[in-house]
């Protein structure tokens, strides 16, 4: 097989309060940034056995990305992927990095605008200007916990820990930085939230059985920080780990805090398109099995209202089974929740009562991965599906057009 190589430069600078992808200039707010040049190399498209598909962008309702990783290479290798067909059918993945599959993956999280700007993402961060054809390692200093596009417009939130006296924890300040040009340049927000959240060894521990929320964009210039910051400092037994909020209208000019009665491991956070803001907290994992708190939130997060709230083994419906991944709100009643060991839940009253969703046959063995919704009526669902005669370990993709009555399978291939 003939081997295609390409070599492009680009600026990486997410230090000193600045970073920079492809592009002159300075970034935005006026800042300087520092400038620093690499190689990326694409990759060419060899084997594609190993290749798994973990998680899914969507530009288009037919259109978008999807992010691959294969452990079973010499190197373990994260690849990307394009469809045209809603993921019936994926091109050739394209390497964007390699590591020693003894460590852990440098990134885990794709995202796309639609005009070919790309980012994998968490902990580190590798970018794309040309849609996936060639990648570029960033270096962040720092741990990227959350990007998230809209338009041209790009919104990171950074994690750079620091040690604590007497403590093996770490205290990680989280910095919301923006791009106005698709990830090009990149500058910190005018203000910063007082966010933070706890870490270990120079970096966020983010457990795959803890749901975690750090950024929730509403709209251009609007969006929400989370954090789950554990207070006082050092991090002992007895000290609550508590969910906080911050939220702009501004870009970041100025924020306000709200209020969450979240506590636990973790929490995640959906804003629905009517401004219904919704919060489901996570306690300890295990067994497959995790207790959780589900809260709703009609004024922005100023005041809170609990549905379903349970410990481990003692939720009496769907809600207790499975770990907390992420959640999905489609308006005041409806939200969806995915995340391992779960199949995919649905509460169409606010919280107080959830079901399975039994037409997306992901069940508990494996679970659900992701949740996503384009509108109130289009979303999809990725998970592994546990009907015969479809392999216990190949993702598959469900749609709905219809806000989830009705979803409809599809079996992703490559090439």
């Amino acid at each position: 097989m003939k081997l295609v190589r390409s070599v492009v430069t680009v600026a990486a600078a997410l230090a000193a309060g600045a970073c920079a992808g492809p592009g002159a200039g300075t970034a935005s707010h006026g800042h300087p940034r520092n400038r620093a040049t690499i190689a990326a190399v694409m990759a060419p498209a060899h084997a594609t056995s190993g290749y798994r598909l973990s998680e899914l962008t969507m530009t288009t309702p037919e259109r978008g990305y999807g992010l691959f990783i294969d452990y079973q290479s010499p190197r373990c290798r994260i690849g990307v992927a394009a469809t045209s067909d809603r993921g019936d059918r994926f091109s050739a993945p394209v390497t964007v990095t390699t590591w020693r599959c003894a460590n852990n993956p440098p990134a885990g999280q794709v995202a796309f605008d639609n005009r070919g700007d790309g980012f994998v993402y968490g902990p580190g961060l590798f970018v794309t200007h040309d849609g996936g054809r060639t990648w570029a390692a960033v270096n962040a200093q720092g741990d990227v916990l959350a990007l998230a596009p809209l338009g041209r417009s790009v919104w990171l939130i950074q994690a750079r820990c620091r040690p604590v006296k007497s403590s093996q924890a770490e205290y990680c300040p989280l910095r919301l930085l923006t791009s106005a040009n698709g990830g090009r340049t990149w500058a910190p927000a005018v203000s910063q939230p007082s966010a933070s959240v706890p870490g270990y060894g120079g970096s966020v521990p983010v457990e795959p059985a803890v749901g975690r929320s750090f950024l929730v964009r509403t709209g251009p210039q609007s969006g929400y920080v989370a954090s789950l910051a554990v207070t006082p400092y050092p991090v002992l037994p007895g000290n609550a780990a508590r969910g906080r909020l911050w939220f702009t209208a501004d870009g970041g000019r100025s924020w306000s805090r709200r209020a969450t009665p979240c506590t636990g491991m973790g929490y995640s956070v959906s804003a629905a398109p009517d401004g219904a803001l919704f919060a489901v907290c996570a306690g300890e994992p295990g067994a497959g099995q995790q207790g959780k708190t589900v809260e709703r939130s009609l004024n922005g997060g100023r005041t809170w209202t609990r549905g379903e709230s349970c410990g481990i083994g003692q939720c009496g419906g769907a809600l207790g089974a499975g770990y907390l991944g992420e959640i999905a709100a489609l308006d005041t009643r409806t939200v969806y929740l995915v995340g391992a060991r779960s199949s995919l839940l649905v509460t169409h009253d606010g919280g107080a009562i959830w079901t399975i969703a039994k037409a997306v046959t992901a069940g508990s063995d494996a679970g659900t991965n992701q949740v996503l919704f384009f509108s109130r009526r289009d979303g999809l669902v990725l998970g592994v599906d546990d009907k015969p005669p479809y392999h216990p370990q190949q993702p598959t993709i469900w749609w709905t057009h219809d806000s989830g009555a009705h979803w409809t399978a599809v079996h992703p291939t490559i090439g």
